[in-house]
C-alpha cells in the first residue's frame, strides 16, 4: 500500500463532492457545511475551476479549489483549501499550497488572490507565512495577494 502523499486532481461534481463531505467538519465557515451547499460548490467547482487533493493512503489529507482563468491580469483566485483534522499540523497544507501555486504559475499566472474571514485567525496566518499580504478589507473579510512568478514553473 502507498503510504506516500499524492496529489490527485477532480474533475468530476460527484467526487468533489464526496471529498467536501468528507473534509466539511474541518471547513471554518460551518454555515455551508450542509450537502445543498457542497452540491452546488462541487458543480461550480467542476465546471470553473481547479481542484487538487493531497491523498495520504486512502485518506483525503487536503483539498485546494482555484481558478486560474483570468487572463488579462493573470491572477489566480485560491477558493478553499480544507485539511482534515487528521493531516493538520504535518505539512499537508503547505504542501498543497506550494504544488497549487507551482502550477498557476505553469498556467502563467503572476500572482494569486484570496479571501478569509476577519476571525479566521489561524487561516491567516497560514496564509501570512506563506507570502501573502493583506491589499484590503471589507466587512467581515480580508483580501490577500502574493506574486506567484518564479514557483519552479
Amino acid at each position: 500500500m502507498n503510504t506516500q502523499p499524492e496529489f490527485v486532481q477532480l474533475t468530476d461534481g460527484n467526487v468533489i463532492f464526496d471529498a467536501l463531505c468528507a473534509l466539511g467538519g474541518n471547513l471554518f465557515d460551518q454555515s455551508v457545511n450542509r450537502p445543498e451547499i457542497l452540491r452546488a460548490l462541487a458543480e461550480k467547482f467542476a465546471a470553473h475551476a481547479n481542484v487538487l487533493t493531497l491523498r495520504r493512503g486512502e485518506e483525503t489529507a487536503a483539498l485546494c479549489a482555484w481558478y486560474d482563468n483570468d487572463l488579462a491580469t493573470r491572477t489566480a483566485f485560491l477558493s478553499v483549501i480544507v485539511v482534515a483534522g487528521s493531516a493538520q499540523g504535518c505539512g499537508c497544507g503547505s504542501r498543497l499550497l506550494t504544488e497549487v501555486l507551482r502550477r498557476c504559475a505553469e498556467h502563467g499566472m503572476r500572482q494569486m488572490r484570496l479571501e478569509v474571514r476577519k476571525d479566521n485567525r489561524a487561516a491567516i496566518r497560514f496564509y501570512e507565512n506563506r507570502g501573502f499580504r493583506q491589499e484590503r478589507q471589507q466587512e467581515g473579510s480580508l483580501f490577500y495577494l502574493r506574486s506567484i512568478e518564479g514557483e519552479n514553473a
